[in-house]
């Protein structure tokens, strides 16, 4: 009789390894296809039953207090950032902050791309404007080597920049973006995303005559008796956030 429970006890254990071993089989098992799924970008369609690859849109630069929105729902407030899972499609990512100019991009992307903002640069809507009273004016050629202005177009080493329906006066590169003048105002243009801003207004349209801080995004513009620093990415305290 003893002998007999003994049994009964010993295959019961059995069966509750093997239970054990086969839940533990089976919940890695759906561990390592998740992470599969999820490192190869593949998302399950409801519809079809089937995986399919997935869209990936990534901002890079740091960014703070600033609002994040895809397709106009929001998704973060702060970069760098990545939105991935995402099914093939056109997506209009914007990025927003009370007193800037918003940064809009639009990706038309297939299952499988990424698309990639390297810097979103946010301008000041009213920048900062100082006296600079010290600063010498460094000069420079109207166009920057392997700028060209013909038929309408501006080209940069062989590569359209955009198209321009009056003359322009000078251009420039800055960082990401292009700095130029048509008549009296000197716009800054982002080539990637097609935003165009007008940041400053001469007394006239003769060439304006201004040094570029790439690194700081600040211009020191000679147009009056005293010279005036524009910071670009700083508002004014009558406008700031």
């Amino acid at each position: 009789m003893r002998y007999t429970k003994l049994m009964s006890y010993a295959k019961r254990q059995r069966r509750i390894s093997l239970i054990i071993s086969l839940v533990g089989a089976a919940l890695f098992l759906v561990i390592t296809l998740t992470t599969i799924v999820w490192a190869t970008g593949l998302r399950f369609d409801k519809a079809t039953g089937s995986f399919e690859t997935t869209a990936v849109i990534a901002v890079n630069n740091s960014l703070s207090d600033v609002t994040v929105a895809l397709n106009g729902k929001v998704v973060g407030n702060a970069t760098p950032i990545t939105l991935d899972g995402l099914p093939g499609g056109r997506y209009d990512l914007a990025i927003t902050r009370a007193g800037f100019y918003p940064y809009d991009r639009i990706f038309q992307l297939s299952p499988g791309q990424a698309g990639v903002v390297k810097k979103a640069i946010l301008i000041a809507q009213e920048p900062q404007i100082t006296d600079a009273p010290a600063a010498v004016y460094r000069p420079n050629s109207p166009f920057d080597i392997g700028l060209v202005f013909q038929n309408g177009q501006l080209i940069d080493f062989g590569s359209l920049v955009s198209r321009f329906a009056s003359p322009l006066v000078q251009a420039h590169r800055l960082d990401t973006s292009y700095l130029y003048q048509q008549g009296n105002e000197l716009h800054l243009f982002f080539a990637e995303n097609n935003q165009d801003f007008t940041i400053y207004q001469a007394g006239s349209s003769d060439r304006l005559n201004f040094n570029i801080d790439t690194a700081n995004w600040q211009l020191t513009i000679f147009d009056g008796p005293t010279a005036k620093e524009i910071d670009l990415l700083m508002p004014s305290a009558a406008t700031g956030p």
